[in-house]
């Protein structure tokens, strides 16, 4: 019989049905578009073999595929997931002044529903925990409330991968978890069953309930059955906890779990330590540990493991109850030493137990009088670890991972060396050619010498071991690649190791003594050399080596093979948590290198890409020094390579450059200090959590992220709102935060988890800002273009509106709660500022209205533009740190408002940008920060006197952190640090760094105590990237000189035309008022001619600088190019309507039009004779002209994008051009054929430039580079990187030396060839 299309389609499916909704999961997963199921196919009764051979050949194919599905579901596959609270990150603490831990400790007073105060676990007094609030005249000023607890934000990763992954798996899988009560900060219980709520939900139990439970039928209705259910054995807690009182917003960890966790103090339940068990295991039976009459606790597991040492050690003293105060050595072989009580943790004294430092490292922890009959005998060792066992013991503890037998044993560690430790095969272990260690408390024991007394080690020493052993491995001695991977690429005789990445150290030369690469890709790479790069720098840190720090930073392949197999993230982190006393400058500056650069560290694909973002940095730093020494001996192997295989001639050396200047650009570290990318859209708001290791940023792009403040590495992405995400705000003990958006919604996200707690609703249209009250119960305020403000309170995420606050005639813009929650200033769009004192108890009233006469709603720069209002009019409202002053934005700049006499003091005006849209007071209120969102996209920083009289600011800003549209400014809790936001970023800024300027403007302003707000401001300078002489706004021409090489003019944006000499601006030429777009030398090189958006062509005299002539476009359109005539005695000229001017000089008369191009003229050439000229356009044409005639000779044509430059070789015979498709063309002049392509660029190309021997082209490009390339070979010689932002032109010196580029990022680059002899 002949198998019909639907057994095929049957048998596919009983083939790959089963396995499909196995790797599916989820409800989806257990349906089925092709085969027809009942409505719950676990409880469906199965066909007989004899019903199945009556039916049709399809329908028992089908019949079959649906049963072993069903039986599939009814075998349960149950997940046990053990230990998720050991998931949770390791505390590291950032070093802190008692000054600077005070200013980060936001205001958190939580208050239960009885009126008494818990301050982080500790219930006390209400009357003595309740901070003062001010007088409303300063006079009394509220303490600092203690640290909130640090919160680690999304920091679980086994958690995310059960929340946002395993769930969804089919519902026949279920879960068992184990993990301790304190589990994510005391939040494990709610948001697993947040997770599973869905999914069949969660029960949970204790150890004690797990003994006693009776076995349920899992497909049945009861027990734990569900769809993806799953089971919750939280250790060492006596009761289920209830939903609501689970999200930590009320109960402190200690008050809720009273245990802590494995070996607290709560005996009742059973089980204790398990892990004791095991080690009394490895007891040997001639001593074995004496019976407990309780369950065992911690003192009890130090206590075996002591005994385990001891008995290891080959002889047992006899039993003592006596103490020794013999004192031991911490440490052996290196790392120091300290001394010790020997053997005080084997015999404790009483006292009371105290909760653990952190899961796995617990303080020496005494038993009570109970267990004291546990205490009867103690092993005393005779012997010492010796030194090869202590030494294994270290390093074992220091790795950061299980390391492989082969790697210790190249450490010198002998295979028997394991099985010589104490406890071998217990404590330690061997699984799969890998070390392991029993438990995590064996580390802590060990490396904690008050609790492990004579058998502690010196971490720090196997810190040192590994290091070295790690460094032999990516730098052995003598260069030979003995450790490493394949090296098939590492001879190729350009020396550019492409597909390779090299890991090696970069001498002071540039050259590189690199040995061990990845020839083939990451999965070539060795086991050793794997954990090299992801732990050596930890290691090197951890041990203090800070010689060999600095050396291996040096290597830019070292830093290319981290990032590229995902570790740059956790390379950041362990360079910033090197203490910052010991960091050297080289270091520092790698870091800022780093930070600065992640972002396209992370999305290089060669040692190329990782140097480039290192020619970026200011060429005053290390890294760019080191960076400009590498490409240069790259590009000189290379060439030698070429020259050696192809023959290719060497002219000068034109494949080295040197940067000579950069006109001007910072020579050293500018204010900013990191770049955050990841946002899709416009970023609107940005957040400081209250420890200020993390911010959070919302975006058009609907969602809300939030970064590791140090590294800048993305957490989380949480996603739920369904329009744009507007505000968003911490929650002041940093276990939740709170986000508005266009949908009318306000989101609660809980921060250890990142998952969606509540979703409030209430509002009817767009929410703009959120803000929770720093002190006092959790309530947080909201505001929206409804005209109102909600407040909403509750327990834990169970927030309810409480009140409805009226009183706005325009959209609620932003909202600010005083420092000591008795006030709430909310502003709306018209600029008026509502203030409500106690707002849930004054009725939805308020109190006073701040409001000059004629305000109305300011003028947005995007009007016009068809974009929603909350888009388009951002506005910011902030308290002082005292609570005495609000500032509050507005059209005419920033307002300062008294609080106590309701009157605006004075108007911080905005003077060269447009009204502010942000403001924010430094935590210790002498600096004002302000964001703008003008075309210079600045963030100014006011320094506020208090006692200056005068209503005027005593001076204008000079200068301004260069962000990028800044919609909102966010300081850190400790003030070090500026957050701003805007575009798809944001960005931090060290304001440190204009330390020196602020103290200036103290020291000319003297402020004296006591005195009252008079209005007088001085704006503090900041860096920036165009200071000194230099262009404010991008650069779209640079030429040079026909008569002095030195002698170097730039036109920007700015409306400027400058003149350089030696890298100093010599001139700037005033006079247009808009955009210049092109500039051009005389011959004779005493006149410069300059186009612009002005629609004229303005003359200049390079003597004096004056303008000669203004010529207006006869057309009334934007002039776009100019070029002169080689004798002078003509200027031509482009403009967008298409067509050219020729000009007769010095009379300016118009003598003839060339029309032909359909788009703009962006650039013009003439011929060596003068008798043609060449124009390039934006309809991706090129033409020759004959200028006699006024005819058009030749229509090149080839380009398939716009040709934004043109020029014609110096000796004739040839033209250049330049297109957006990336390529460069060499055309015959008198033929019009394209004799030669160049590509290689990355991004659109933008400029061409000839060397003055015609044989080779420099190219500037969108995608930031210049490239160099030899004409007769079409080779590429070398690739210059640097600039910041795309290069808009390129020019090469008439003596060949120099070439110049100018750019968006406002500054002009001359670079110097390399000598011959170089």
């Amino acid at each position: 019989m002949a198998v019909t299309a639907d057994v095929e389609q049957a048998y596919k499916q009983f083939l790959e049905g089963p396995l499909l909704a196995a790797a599916a999961g989820g409800d989806a997963a257990a349906s089925s578009d092709t085969a027809p199921r009942s409505a719950d196919p676990a409880t469906t009764p199965l066909l007989s073999p004899p019903q199945l051979a009556e039916l049709p050949p399809a329908a028992c194919m089908q019949a079959t595929c649906r049963q072993r599905q069903q039986q599939q579901q009814r075998r349960q596959v149950v997940l046990l997931i053990d230990a998720v609270d050991e998931a949770d990150p390791p505390r590291t603490e950032e070093p802190q002044t008692a000054a600077a831990a005070a200013a980060a400790s936001p205001p958190a007073d939580p208050v239960s529903s009885t009126g008494e105060v818990k301050a982080h676990g500790h219930v006390t007094d209400a009357a003595a925990a309740v901070q003062p609030r001010y007088n409303g005249n300063g006079a009394e000023a509220a303490p600092p409330p203690p640290a909130p607890p640090t919160v680690d934000v999304c920091g679980n990763r086994v958690f995310q991968l059960i929340s946002r992954q395993l769930k969804h798996l089919p519902r026949h899988v279920r879960f068992i978890f184990t993990c301790r009560p304190d589990g994510m900060g005391g939040g494990i219980a709610e948001a697993l069953e947040r997770t599973f709520r869905a999914h069949g939900g969660v029960s949970f139990m204790t150890l004690q309930d797990l003994k006693h439970c009776n076995v349920v039928d899992a497909g049945s209705s009861e027990g734990v059955g569900g769809n993806g259910a799953c089971t919750a054995a939280v250790r060492n807690t006596g009761q289920q906890l209830p939903q609501q009182e689970c999200w930590r917003a009320q109960e402190p960890q200690e008050q809720q779990y009273r245990s802590g966790g494995m070996g607290g103090s709560d005996t009742s339940v059973g089980g204790g330590v398990l892990v004791y068990h095991a080690v009394a295991s490895a007891c040997p039976a001639t001593a074995p540990l004496p019976p407990l009459s309780r369950p065992p606790q911690f003192e009890d597991l130090h206590r075996a493991y002591a005994h385990v040492f001891a008995a290891a050690l080959g002889s047992l003293e006899a039993a003592t109850t006596t103490r020794t105060a013999t004192a031991v050595a911490a440490c052996s072989n290196g790392g120091g030493s300290a001394a010790l009580p020997a053997l005080e943790p084997l015999l404790p004294s009483p006292q009371p137990v105290t909760q653990p430092r952190h899961p796995f490292s617990p303080p020496s922890i005494h038993p009570t009088d109970a267990a004291a009959d546990t205490m009867q005998t103690q092993p005393q060792p005779t012997a010492a670890l010796s030194a090869t066992t202590r030494s294994l013991l270290a390093v074992l503890l220091a790795a950061q991972e299980p390391l492989s037998q082969s790697m210790l044993h190249s450490m010198g560690f002998a295979g028997s060396a394991l099985e010589q430790l104490p406890g071998f095969p217990t404590l330690f272990y061997v699984n799969e050619h890998h070390a392991y260690l029993l438990h995590q408390s064996l580390a802590g024991w060990l490396s904690d010498p008050a609790a492990s007394g004579p058998f502690a080690v010196c971490v720090e020493q196997g810190h040192a071991l590994l290091a070295a052993q790690l460094l032999s491995v990516v730098c052995p001695p003598g260069g030979s690649n003995n450790r490493g991977v394949s090296n098939s690429n590492s001879s190729k005789v350009d020396g550019s190791n492409e597909g390779a990445v090299v890991i090696g150290a970069d001498d002071g030369d540039g050259g590189n003594s690199s040995v061990v690469s990845i020839g083939n890709g990451v999965s070539s790479i060795s086991g050793s050399a794997a954990y090299a790069l992801k732990y050596l720098v930890r290691h090197l840190v951890a041990c203090g080596d800070n010689a060999a720090l600095e050396r291996l930073l040096r290597s830019f392949d070292f830093v290319a093979a981290a990032f590229q197999l995902g570790h740059g993230g956790g390379l950041i982190h362990d360079l910033i948590r090197a203490p910052e006393p010991t960091v050297t400058p080289a270091v520092a500056d790698t870091l800022r290198w780093l930070l600065s650069s992640q972002h396209e560290l992370v999305q290089a694909t060669s040692v190329e890409d990782v140097v480039a973002t290192a020619l970026r940095c200011p060429p005053g730093t290390a890294v760019f020094r080191l960076a400009q020494a590498r490409v240069n001996a790259m590009a000189a192997a290379r060439v030698a390579g070429m020259a050696a295989a192809e023959g290719v001639q060497q002219r000068r050396c034109w494949h080295a450059w040197w940067l000579a200047h950069a006109l001007v650009a910072p020579q050293t570290w500018a204010a900013k200090r990191s770049l955050f990318q990841g946002h899709s859209s416009l970023v609107f708001c940005v957040a400081w959590s209250p420890d200020g290791r993390t911010l959070a940023s919302c975006s058009h792009d609907k969602s809300v992220r939030l970064w590791d403040a140090g590294s800048g590495e993305c957490i989380a992405a949480l996603e739920g709102h369904e329009g744009d995400v507007l505000g968003v705000a911490w929650r002041p003990d940093g276990w939740a935060l709170a986000s508005g958006g266009a949908d009318g919604a306000v989101r609660l996200w809980d921060a250890a988890s990142g998952e969606c707690a509540a979703a409030l609703q209430g509002h009817t249209g767009p929410v703009n800002c959120v803000a929770w009250r720093p002190r006092g119960p959790p309530l947080l305020a909201s505001g929206g273009d409804d005209k109102t403000v909600r407040l909403w309170s509750g327990v834990g995420a169970a927030l309810q509106c409480t009140s409805i606050l009226q009183g706005h005639a325009d959209f609620v813009k932003a909202l600010a709660w005083s420092p000591d929650s008795s006030s709430l200033a909310s502003l709306g769009g018209n600029q008026a500022v509502l203030l409500w004192s106690d707002p849930w108890v004054s009725g939805g009233q308020p109190t006073a209205t701040l409001q000059l006469p004629g305000d109305e709603a300011p003028r947005s720069l995007y009007t016009g533009f068809g974009l929603p209002d909350y888009m388009i009019a951002r506005l910011g409202v902030a308290w002082s740190p005292d609570g005495r002053i609000l500032a509050s934005c507005s059209s005419d700049g920033v307002r300062l408002w008294d609080k106590a006499r309701s009157r605006c003091m004075t108007v911080i005006k905005a003077i060269g940008f447009t009204p502010p849209n942000s403001v924010a007071w430094s935590p210790d209120g002498r600096t004002l920060a302000t964001g703008h969102s003008d075309n210079t996209e600045t963030v100014q920083l006011w320094n506020v006197r208090l006692d200056i009289p005068g209503g005027e600011p005593c001076a204008t800003s000079t200068g301004s952190f260069n962000a990028e549209m800044a919609l909102g400014v966010a300081w850190r809790p400790s003030g070090k640090l500026l957050a701003s936001c805007g575009g798809k970023t944001f960005e931090l800024w060290d304001p440190a760094s204009v330390a020196a300027a602020t103290a200036a403007a103290a020291n000319s302003h003297g402020c004296s105590s006591g005195g009252q707000l008079t209005g007088q401001h001085q704006p503090l300078a900041t860096s920036s990237a165009g200071g000194g002489g230099g262009h404010t706004n991008a650069v779209h021409a640079v030429a040079w000189s026909p008569v002095d090489s030195r002698l170097l003019a730039s036109a920007s944006s700015d409306k400027t035309v400058r003149i350089w000499s030696d890298g100093v601006c010599t001139a700037i030429l005033k006079g247009h008022t808009h955009a210049v777009n092109c500039v051009a030398w005389s011959p004779d090189g005493r006149q410069l001619a300059s186009g612009s958006d002005d629609q004229t062509v303005r003359l200049w005299s390079t003597d004096s600088g004056t303008c000669l002539a203004t010529w207006e476009s006869p057309d009334r359109i934007v002039v776009s190019s100019v070029a002169w005539r080689p004798d002078g005695s003509m200027l031509a000229s482009g403009s967008w309507s298409g067509a050219i001017q020729l000009r007769e000089v010095p009379s300016g008369s118009c003598v003839a039009q060339l029309k032909g191009h359909s788009e703009w003229v962006v650039s013009l050439s003439w011929s060596p004779d003068g008798g043609r000229l060449a124009s390039s356009s934006n309809d991706a044409g090129v033409r020759l002209w004959q200028v006699a005639s006024g005819a058009c000779s030749a229509v090149l044509q080839g380009h398939t994008d716009w040709v934004p430059a043109v020029a014609w070789r110096p000796g004739g015979g040839a033209v250049a051009t330049a297109s957006l498709d990336r390529s460069v063309k060499i055309w015959d002049p008198d033929t019009g054929e394209c004799t030669a392509t160049l590509q290689g660029h990355g991004g659109g190309l933008t400029g061409v430039a000839w060397s003055p021997d015609g044989a080779c082209l420099a190219c500037s490009g969108a995608d930031m580079a210049v490239r160099v390339w030899d004409v007769a070979s079409g080779v590429c010689l070398t690739t210059i990187h640097g600039h910041a932002r795309e290069v808009n032109c390129i020019a090469w010196s008439p003596d060949g030396s120099s070439i110049a580029s100018g750019s968006k990022d406002n500054t002009v680059r001359v670079l110097v060839a390399a000598a011959d002899d170089s």
